[in-house]
């Protein structure tokens, strides 16, 4: 019987030593800078992400973008001047995303780019923008308002889908497609 016991407290040492070490040193944090083609990118312990460099993103899965196993701590992401198109699904479920800031310097959004970005309230796309890909802002449920320029001419009638419409408010200019859309989506539009 005292063999049985002292096998069980040995155990239990064991476990307790070993759950410590799990605790303590965990798995390896994955690296919080990178490079990708002519861009680079780096997140800080307070989730700020910051894109720089010169050219287009590459276009990627929704769980193939450099920064996945961050994007639960992502609450902001900086574009710097020089990028000029977000890749597909580059920020997807990023649910803590909530401040974005775009360069006047890009050119194009990708499909799925910030779908289920759920935590994100507001967005200014810049004047640049001609083109936004299907459901870049599908499942955003926080989006309450979006400024889309005239330089976008076709709007995906799925940019918005799983976002209740009456909570959304579109900003743009009289005329322009984000107006038309708007009006055909049954969602208010405000001129800028």
């Amino acid at each position: 019987m005292e063999s049985f016991c002292g096998g069980i407290a040995i155990k239990r040492t064991l476990f307790v030593i070993l759950a410590l070490a799990a605790l303590c040193c965990g798995p390896a944090l994955a690296d919080t800078t990178g490079s990708f083609g002519g861009l680079s990118w780096s997140l800080t312990s307070e989730g700020a992400l910051t894109i720089s460099g010169t050219g287009a993103m590459a276009d990627y899965t929704a769980i193939t973008f450099p920064w996945y196993e961050h994007r639960a701590s992502i609450v902001k992401a900086s574009i710097g001047s020089g990028v000029t198109r977000i890749g597909d699904a580059a920020f997807a479920h990023c649910k803590a995303l909530s401040d974005v800031t775009l360069p006047d310097t890009l050119t194009a959004i990708g499909q799925n780019a910030f779908v289920g970005c759920s935590a994100l309230e507001a967005l200014y796309i810049p004047d640049g923008v001609t083109s936004i890909g299907s459901k870049a802002f599908a499942y955003c449920t926080g989006l309450t308002q979006i400024r889309i320029p005239a330089s976008v001419t076709v709007i995906p009638v799925d940019l918005f889908q799983g976002i209740t419409k009456s909570q959304l408010t579109i900003f743009g200019a009289p005329g322009s497609a984000a107006e038309a859309f708007a009006l055909s989506a049954r969602i208010s539009f405000e001129v800028e």
